[in-house]
């Protein structure tokens, strides 16, 4: 396996001046998703927020007509980050290398 990831939408929040139009990570919608190197995600179908957690080494890229991670990020074993998305787009994920 190479990563987990949940989908979060974007909620629209207030700063502290009650301003409008701040996003942040909403709350999580559906079960992780698990991503395999060599593979990729199914399509997503609303912009949000990922949580991805890369569970071995590898290169992991966000886009369209993906076949895998090719060309991605590297990252370490362990590491996590959150990423935005928009709808159309997917996750591939490639061995380290």
């Amino acid at each position: 396996m190479a990563i987990e990831y949940s989908f979060h939408p974007a909620q629209a929040t207030r700063d502290s001046n009650n301003v409008g139009g701040v996003l942040a990570l909403g709350a999580q919608v559906g079960a992780v998703v698990a991503v395999a190197d060599g593979a990729v995600s199914a399509v997503f179908d609303l912009d949000g927020f990922i949580r991805i957690v890369a569970t071995s080494a590898c290169r992991v890229r966000i886009g369209t007509a993906l076949t895998n991670g090719t060309g991605g990020e590297s990252w370490a074993s362990g590491e996590v980050d959150v990423r935005s998305v928009k709808a159309g787009q997917l996750v591939g994920v490639s061995a380290a290398g």
